[in-house]
């Protein structure tokens, strides 16, 4: 960038750790900050054009014109306003990066499994199923059962590091957007929720003693993570201590659930 122009150092650090570009024969430019195999399709103000000697990006206002040589492997050009200096290097689109180790099953004891409030207000529900959601917008995750995880939304990526504390995770998504998220619990042992049983069921909680799965409703009792519910069918249920998963027993066998929603 032009040391006369003012630009803020996040966005300098971002621009200086560049980010992939995929050139698209509708003249169309595909984009992500972080990884070149989830590129997302720019809005129609990116676009590209090529002629016997040069390459032009066109970003959004500002354009670049890069003169082409017999190999270009590299291109090098100023903007149209001569304020900021990109610099290309051609590679080959990888593959797209799959996690190893990724969680292929359902797995409570999955860090990052539970509920969290992002730093931009959003609460994300992260089940051990692979799912996540956000509201209505879901999404699917895959990541190594410690620390690393990949979240895939419909229309971003975001790349997620879980602090050593297990309640604490920082984010960039395939936009560049830096972001940080809280886990958000309940108390040891609350029952009152929307839980996921093991049957695909989904069963509420209420905090007036009642609940209900489908058509059917009941009751409960209890309390310090233990319960017993009647619908007719009588239930016996633990809540583990981080209030993320329950087992129960009934007449028929066992069963276990987890936490569907955020509260």
């Amino acid at each position: 960038a032009n040391e006369n122009i003012p630009v803020p150092e996040q966005t300098r650090e971002l621009f200086a750790n560049g980010g992939y570009l995929e050139l698209r024969d509708d003249g169309s430019i595909g984009f992500n900050w972080i990884d070149a195999a989830n590129l997302q399709t720019l809005p129609d103000v990116h676009q590209w054009r090529l002629d016997d000697q040069s390459l032009t990006l066109v970003l959004d206002g500002p354009a670049y014109t890069f003169a082409l040589s017999e190999s270009p492997r590299e291109l090098s050009a100023f903007d149209s306003t001569r304020s900021f200096h990109a610099t290309m290097h051609r590679i080959e689109r990888p593959e797209p990066d799959v996690p190893v180790n990724a969680v292929a099953v359902p797995d409570p004891q999955t860090p990052l499994v539970g509920c969290w409030r992002w730093s931009n207000g959003a609460t994300i529900a992260v089940d051990p199923n692979g799912q996540a959601s956000n509201g209505p917008v879901t999404a699917s995750w895959t990541g190594d059962r410690q620390s690393h995880y990949r979240i895939d939304w419909p229309d971003v990526i975001s790349a997620v590091t879980l602090d050593t504390d297990g309640n604490a995770l920082s984010s960039v998504d395939s936009l560049g957007v830096h972001s940080t998220a809280r886990r958000v619990e309940g108390a040891p042992g609350e029952f009152v929720g929307v839980w996921a049983w093991d049957n695909g069921s989904i069963v509420t909680i209420a905090a007036d003693g009642s609940m209900s799965m489908d058509r059917f409703v009941g009751t409960w009792t209890g309390g310090d993570g233990r319960y017993t519910a009647v619908w007719p069918i009588l239930d016996k249920i633990t809540v583990a201590e981080d209030a993320r998963s329950l087992r129960g027993a009934n007449q028929f066998g066992t069963f276990t659930a987890y936490r569907a929603e955020c509260r």
